[in-house]
C-alpha cells in the first residue's frame, strides 16, 4: 500500500510540473516564404576598387556542396500563459537541422559566396564588411531582440535568413525544402503557418516578403 501511496505521490507531483510548464509556455508561430540562393540588391552600391555591386549568389565553383538561405518570419508570439513570465523574443536563438547538422542565423562569410558586380568573383574579407551588414538589413536583422511583456502578444513580423548547406546526393528541387524552425531556449512552441516555400522565387530581388501569410 505505501508504494501505491509513493507512486501516486510521484504521479500528481509531475502533472503538477507540466500544468505549471504550460502555464508559463510561449507559443510563436511562423512562416518560411522562400527559399533562394542568388540575391538582388534593393540600390547597387560601390566597393572601393571592386567595382558595383548588383547582387550575391551561394552558387561558387569552389563549394562541392549547395548552399541556399531560407526565409523565415515570425508572425505571431503569444506569451499570455496564466503564469506567464516576461519573455525576450531573440532572433539568434532560431536554428533549423539539415543532414545532421545545426544552421543558426549569422551574418555572411566571404568564402561562401560571390558578388555579381559585372564579372562574378569571389569576396574580400574587406568588401565582406560592407557587403554583410546591407545583406542582413535588407533580408531582416539576425541580431533583433525585442521584449514579450507577460500576459501578451505580439503581431509584429520579424524576418531573417539561415544559410543551409544542402546534403550531397542533392535533391534538384532542394529550393522547396521546407524545414521545421527551433528555438534554443525551454518553454517555447514553435508552430508553422502550413505553406511550403514558393517554388518559383528562387533568386531574390530584394522583394522579400513583409507580412506572413494566414494560417493554411
Amino acid at each position: 500500500m505505501r508504494a501505491m501511496l509513493v507512486s501516486s505521490a510521484v504521479v500528481f507531483a509531475g502533472c503538477g510540473s507540466l500544468q505549471e510548464g504550460a502555464s508559463k509556455l510561449v507559443s510563436i508561430q511562423y512562416d518560411q516564404p522562400r527559399n533562394f540562393d542568388t540575391y538582388t540588391f534593393k540600390d547597387p552600391f560601390n566597393l572601393p576598387g571592386d567595382g558595383t555591386v548588383y547582387g550575391i549568389t551561394l552558387k561558387t565553383p569552389e563549394v562541392a556542396s549547395v548552399r541556399m538561405w531560407m526565409l523565415y518570419q515570425v508572425c505571431l508570439v503569444a506569451n499570455e500563459g496564466s503564469q506567464a513570465n516576461p519573455f525576450t523574443l531573440d532572433v539568434g536563438k532560431f536554428f533549423v537541422e539539415l543532414g545532421g547538422n545545426e544552421f543558426h542565423p549569422e551574418m555572411l562569410d566571404a568564402a561562401d559566396y560571390y558578388t555579381s558586380s559585372g564579372v562574378v568573383g569571389p569576396v574580400s574579407n574587406t568588401d565582406n564588411a560592407t557587403i554583410a551588414p546591407i545583406f542582413n538589413s535588407e533580408t531582416g536583422n539576425i541580431d533583433y531582440q525585442k521584449s514579450i511583456a507577460a500576459g501578451s502578444t505580439d503581431d509584429e513580423d520579424y524576418r531573417f535568413v539561415i544559410q543551409v548547406d544542402v546534403p550531397v546526393p542533392t535533391d534538384p528541387d532542394y529550393l522547396e525544402t521546407r524545414l521545421k524552425l527551433q528555438y534554443d531556449a525551454g518553454g517555447v512552441l514553435l508552430t508553422d503557418r502550413g505553406w511550403d516555400p514558393d517554388p518559383d522565387q528562387d533568386i531574390a530581388y530584394g522583394d522579400l516578403p513583409s507580412t506572413c501569410r494566414q494560417q493554411k
